[in-house]
């Protein structure tokens, strides 16, 4: 008892947006990762649903990659191997034996790094007025300011069976959906050059940001937040 008292105070830390929130660092020594299991939850993973998998991923990135989770309670576990499913939208994670498990206690917030690069999903569940999509899911944040950017990774499955063959082959297609939050309100850009009709009074002078300043031979995530970051500064100096 004496050890596990110490151990949560030790790892007490205020992380911004969720107050009084615990932090467990599973890479520290004296550190149990099957205590992780019983806050988490989860079941053991077995594949039965894309064993013919040809082209595509369900996950976010097929490897296992370091990350941490917050809980909807808002405790928060660091260092651990994780994939995000995105297709039936679930949290794999690793145990100290390397037993895959599907977590089964609702999570808020999943952080992901991939070549230094830190990706935050947030549950739809924590999103403010999300009713565009029906089912719980995940949002990659790529900007967060008065004008926030989120992408939605659609992710679709077909089957074909090759002639002569008797099992059906499966192929996932993913399909980037971009939303902003404006206005306490949800916007969908389809298209990066009709975006600035959507933002009224804001269209010309987004209009003349595409054309100046647009950098075309970037990837779209960075071009939208190019765009969005000039939103908001035309938003905020309109204030």
């Amino acid at each position: 008892m004496k050890k596990l008292l110490s151990l949560t105070f030790s790892c007490f830390l205020y992380i911004s947006g969720f107050s009084q929130t615990r932090v467990i660092d599973v890479d520290k020594e004296g550190v149990d990762i099957s205590r992780v299991f019983y806050s988490i939850g989860g079941e053991p993973f077995v594949n039965v649903k894309f064993v013919r998998l040809v082209e595509g991923t369900p996950y976010f990135r097929e490897e296992w990659l370091k990350g941490s989770v917050i809980l909807s309670g808002g405790r928060v576990y660091n260092n651990l191997s994780l994939k995000l499913d995105l297709y039936d939208n679930e949290v794999h994670y690793l145990d100290d034996k390397g037993v895959e498990y599907v977590a089964s206690t609702p999570i808020k917030q999943v952080a992901i790094t991939d070549r230094n690069i830190e990706h935050v999903f947030l549950h739809s569940s924590v999103l403010p007025a999300n009713n565009f999509y029906s089912k719980p899911t995940w949002y990659l944040r790529l900007s967060q300011d008065t004008v926030s950017l989120y992408k939605y990774f659609n992710k679709q499955v077909s089957e074909s069976k090759p002639y002569g063959q008797a099992t059906a082959e499966q192929q996932i297609r993913t399909q980037d959906k971009y939303w902003v939050l404006y206005n306490n309100s949800w916007i969908e850009i389809k298209k990066l050059k009709e975006a600035p009709a959507l933002f009224g009074d804001k269209k010309q002078a987004l209009e003349n940001f595409l054309k100046n300043k647009d950098d075309k031979t970037a990837p779209m995530d960075q071009r939208l937040v190019a765009f969005i970051n000039h939103l908001n500064t035309l938003v905020q100096t309109a204030k």
